[in-house]
């Protein structure tokens, strides 16, 4: 396995029916543009994956982490030339949530609509990741 370039940290947030929190990315990120992704990003240097995954939250839906489980599901993956590896944690959240720039759309999906917003490449990683 190539050296991981990139680590990353993704939050799967359920909400009182059961459906889970998806993020419909801008146009203007370099990855992933207008893709629906679980919401999370980047795991700064000198953060842990909790500490990522709690700013990751409050900058791009204004919420608060409250309840964050263990990291349940690791994925490792190419873009271009890099390697990038995502860790997914079962997130509890308090706040209404207000997008930032990073993102242009939310909406939480049932398992049966799922495969409407996230393309077969991804579907699988991300049911995974939910625990479907």
């Amino acid at each position: 396995m190539a050296k991981i370039s990139r680590f990353n940290i993704a939050a799967v947030i359920f909400d009182k029916e059961g459906k889970v929190l998806l993020c419909k990315r801008s146009m203007k990120k370099k990855i992933a543009p207008g893709k629906w992704r679980l919401p999370g990003g980047r795991i700064e240097i000198g953060e842990t994956p909790l500490e990522a995954l709690k700013r990751e939250l409050l900058e791009e839906l204004s919420v608060e982490a409250v309840s964050i489980s263990e990291m349940k599901f690791v994925y490792t993956y190419r873009v271009g030339e890099e390697t990038h590896q995502t860790q997914y944690a079962q997130v509890v959240i308090k706040g209404d949530i207000r997008l930032n720039y990073e993102n242009d759309d939310y909406e939480y999906v049932s398992k049966d609509n799922m495969a409407r917003y996230v393309e077969d490449e991804h579907l699988l990683i991300q049911r995974k990741a939910i625990g479907w």
